[in-house]
């Protein structure tokens, strides 16, 4: 199969194989401060990664811990009710966010402040880091006979574009903004 056509199934299952965790804790919040957190959304109506035998999809790693958008300051003088983000990244065959979109899976709020929520998000995604996601050629050879391969040998592989939707939740509890987000590394 071309690298282009893997890439293509890969973009259109989404994320298939191992769904992500459900949350990622928040880091302690300086007073006045807003505080963020993100969550990666697992679509269950997408397809199961259909692949060929010997043939592995291995999802993009989290390089470092994630900065989190940072609480609009704006936003939280104005006392601003909650607001959420949810956006596609395309995660490069570099590793980088190479886009970033609204996510056809859920909208973000409308409102005053939404441009500010929205630029806050796609600052810190600007440092995100993963390792590429992949389709790995895999072999081995069954040395005890029992059907199965004794180890498992990567004799190929095409780096892909992978894509998740990402929600980030913003709000404000005793006069502090915090964010809180349904992501955590896949």
């Amino acid at each position: 199969m071309k690298a282009r056509q893997i890439a293509i199934l890969v973009l259109l299952a989404g994320c298939a194989r191992r769904p992500p965790p459900t949350a990622v804790p928040a880091p302690a919040v300086e007073p006045g401060r807003g505080q963020v957190a993100y969550r990666f959304l697992l679509d269950p109506t997408s397809a199961e990664l259909q692949l060929a035998d010997q043939t592995e999809f291995v999802a993009p790693i989290p390089m470092a811990e994630f900065p989190l958008p940072r609480y609009p300051q704006t936003a939280l003088d104005a006392k601003a009710g909650p607001a959420h983000v949810v956006v596609r990244i395309l995660i490069g065959t570099d590793g980088r966010i190479a886009d970033v979109r609204d996510s056809p899976r859920e909208a973000s709020s409308s409102g005053p402040f939404a441009g500010e929520f929205r630029d806050a998000v796609l600052r810190a995604l600007r440092h995100w880091r993963f390792t590429p996601g992949r389709i790995e050629q895999v072999a081995g050879k069954d040395l005890d006979g029992n059907g199965q391969p004794a180890y498992r040998e990567v004799v190929e592989y095409d780096l892909v574009p992978v894509f998740y939707d990402v929600r980030f939740d913003f709000e404000t509890v005793g006069g502090e903004g915090r964010v809180k987000t349904s992501a955590a590394p896949p």
